[in-house]
């Protein structure tokens, strides 16, 4: 859900009685750039998956307190939570070392100011899901160690430095999307066991750092070519592009499921080597009359299902 601005602790109180919580429990934190309050919300609500929610109001930094007793109260509620999601109302720009660390977030909004995510940060927090925004310029060493569940994270632009261990002991396999060319980011993968990375190598072309998945693309060219040594696409890879003619070049074997749904394609080119199109391929593609696949895949899974 979308959280109401807040300003003071009245409205917090008002909030409180919005929506309907039984109890609202608010801790002051100190803000050391500015001298003013941060505000941990501590709340009874859920979300739609049962997930308890945290908020935090104010702006700065999070995680410098009043003294230890502050943050060990902080942490002590947050621990008793099964699980929580954790968004940000106001203007931070760092979280701190440790602010987060062992406590059961499972989901993190990181605000459109945050620009540093600091040692050990969210280190064994049990997260699961991330969304960054762009303002993110570092990620510090171990920020996200241990975080067993996190499957895959975006990296934005604007991202300078990613520090070493940052995904160690994340989830094996996990998707680090850079948009960002191969090799701008130093150190990849970071500590993360067998990671898939993925870089903007054209302007909303991803592609695997091995150079063989082409994982999606967002530009807005009607004709594209991809580019030769790529050997699959994943699903959705052209979904709801602009896309009316697309050359498949002969190292391609595998047009991932959905992978052209809903575009207004026109024309494919076909390589020799496509041997496989999985479900929904083309499914939508209102404006291909014929396709003719002069090799032929082994198997078609509805490959073509709506189209005319």
């Amino acid at each position: 859900m979308k959280y109401p601005q807040l300003r003071s602790k009245e409205e917090l109180k008002l909030l409180e009685k919005m929506l309907s919580f039984t109890e609202l429990q608010v801790l002051n934190d100190v803000d050391v750039k500015n001298g003013g309050p941060n505000v941990f919300l501590i709340t009874n609500e859920q979300d739609e998956e049962g997930k308890d929610v945290v908020i935090v109001y104010g702006s700065g930094e999070v995680g410098e307190y009043n003294s230890e007793d502050a943050r060990e109260y902080v942490l002590g509620e947050m621990g008793t939570m099964k699980s929580f999601d954790l968004y940000f109302d106001g203007e931070f720009t760092k979280i701190k070392p440790d602010a987060f660390y062992c406590v059961p977030v499972k989901y993190c909004l990181i605000p459109e100011t945050m620009e540093e995510i600091w040692e050990n940060a969210f280190k064994e927090s049990g997260l699961e899901s991330i969304h960054t925004n762009n303002a993110l310029k570092y990620i510090r060493r171990g920020a996200f160690e241990g975080c067993e569940s996190l499957k895959e994270i975006n990296l934005p632009s604007t991202v300078e430095i990613v520090e070493e261990n940052a995904f160690y002991g994340c989830a094996e396999g996990i998707r680090i999307i850079i948009d960002k060319p191969k090799g701008s980011l130093a150190g990849a993968p970071w500590g993360a066991d067998n990671a898939l990375i993925i870089w903007e190598e054209d302007d909303g072309v991803y592609i695997s750092d091995d150079g063989e998945l082409l994982w999606r693309y967002l530009g807005d060219a009607k004709e594209y070519t991809i580019p030769d040594g790529i050997k699959r696409t994943r699903h959705q890879a052209f979904s709801h592009s602009k896309i009316e003619k697309i050359t498949i070049p002969d190292s391609v074997g595998k047009i991932g499921g959905l992978a052209f749904e809903a575009s207004p394609l026109k024309e494919v080119v076909w390589g020799k080597g496509v041997k496989e199109l999985e479900l929904w391929a083309f499914a939508h593609c209102v404006d291909l009359k014929t396709l003719d696949i002069p090799f032929g895949p082994k198997e078609l899974k509805s490959t073509f299902f709506a189209m005319p």
